[in-house]
């Protein structure tokens, strides 16, 4: 009997644990993000969007869309899109996905 305790604690320990995806922040739809494009008022960029997660008293022209998914395995992936405003309309998308090189945002031109 004694041992019997502790070889069920011991075995309890082995079973697997189911763990819950998590979502955070901001669900950032991709066909919606496709549509935002320079020249877009903030009006029209929230429509599409939503409200955004970040926005800052000190830089009320930039806005930041954050979005956080960690898997039930344990693999988690981020991403935050800022988005830039001047003169109320869009000027620039930053968007911190690898492999998303933006097409609106303008490329750096060479000058030589």
């Amino acid at each position: 009997m004694r041992l019997l305790i502790p070889l069920l604690f011991a075995l309890s320990a082995c079973s697997p644990v189911f763990k819950l995806a998590t979502s955070q922040g901001n669900a950032l739809d991709e066909k919606k993000l496709a549509q935002v494009s320079p020249g877009m008022t903030p009006e029209q960029v929230q429509y599409l969007l939503g409200t955004p997660l970040i926005t800052d008293e000190f830089q009320p022209e930039r806005w930041d869309y954050v979005s956080y998914y960690r898997s039930g395995e344990g693999k988690a992936h981020s991403r935050v899109v800022s988005l830039y405003f001047a003169q109320g309309q869009l000027e620039r998308i930053v968007d911190s996905k690898a492999d998303a090189p933006s097409a609106q945002t303008p490329e750096p031109r060479d000058e030589t």
